[in-house]
């Protein structure tokens, strides 16, 4: 049964989560066994996996920035070319992102996460 003291960290999918309280024992938080940790990774697995300077970049932003993250209906080449040439004209947008696989569209700003979405359902069906 692996001991973790208070304050040390665990590494998820490559996320980092503190201890702050749990089960104690004199050293810290007790985790009871590993089937307990692939349950939690299964729990709390990313639903997006960022890269390390992707993610320092989204954490640089100031605090009007955001992240919208919409599914939309791309289905040739042509959709991702107007999808990606209306997001470049919307005001406040500082990138974006088209998962043409997935059919997702991270779009990150200054903007409303509503804004976003009644903008790019002028073009096709989106939602969030």
């Amino acid at each position: 049964m692996p001991v973790i003291s208070r304050g040390a960290t665990i590494s998820v999918l490559g996320s980092v989560r503190y201890l702050l309280s749990g089960d104690e024992e004199e050293d810290g938080v007790t985790i009871n066994d590993d089937a307990y940790l692939e349950e939690i990774e299964k729990d709390f697995a990313p639903l997006v996996l960022l890269d390390l300077p992707t993610l320092r970049a989204l954490m640089s932003k100031p605090v009007g920035f955001k992240v919208v993250a919409l599914r939309v209906s791309l289905h040739y080449k042509g959709c991702e070319g107007k999808v990606r040439k209306h997001i470049s004209k919307m005001e406040g947008v500082t990138s974006f992102e088209i998962d043409f696989a997935s059919k997702k569209v991270m779009v990150m700003g200054d903007m409303t996460p509503l804004g976003v979405l009644s903008n790019i359902s002028k073009l096709m069906r989106a939602q969030f």
